[in-house]
């Protein structure tokens, strides 16, 4: 079973990602979390394969995450899915880019949502 956490600050995006990811045919086991303070709690004392991240949290926001999580404790194996409202916010040139492994806009798209998971996963069909 693949483990899936959402980092999210608005509660109606994490239930719409949830249902999204409890509706495919995969076995997905989902954490939701409101804030970047427990999504890194959350990803210090439990291993998943993958993390739906906001860019734009309150106190500990995307990029810091992403710096921790991927440059301070180097977990490599994880995949990184961006979620923001803003696409002009994602800048090609950040650093961040090389530890990110896919991006998706707001509003979701059932099928976006679903192809991106199973690709960086590898699951399903």
């Amino acid at each position: 079973m693949k483990k899936i956490l959402i980092i999210d600050d608005e509660y109606n995006n994490r239930l719409l990602l949830e249902e999204i990811l409890e509706d495919s045919e995969e076995d997905f086991q989902i954490i939701s979390v409101e804030s970047g303070e427990i999504g890194l709690d959350k990803l210090q004392q439990e291993r998943f394969d993958a993390v739906f991240l906001d860019m734009q949290l309150p106190i500990v926001d995307g990029i810091q995450i992403i710096d921790i999580v991927k440059r301070q404790w180097k977990l490599e194996a994880l995949k990184i899915i961006i979620i923001t409202a803003n696409s002009n916010q994602l800048n090609s040139q950040a650093w961040y880019n090389d530890y990110v492994d896919a991006y998706i806009t707001k509003p979701y798209r059932y099928i976006t949502i679903l192809d991106t998971i199973k690709k960086l996963l590898k699951t399903g069909n």
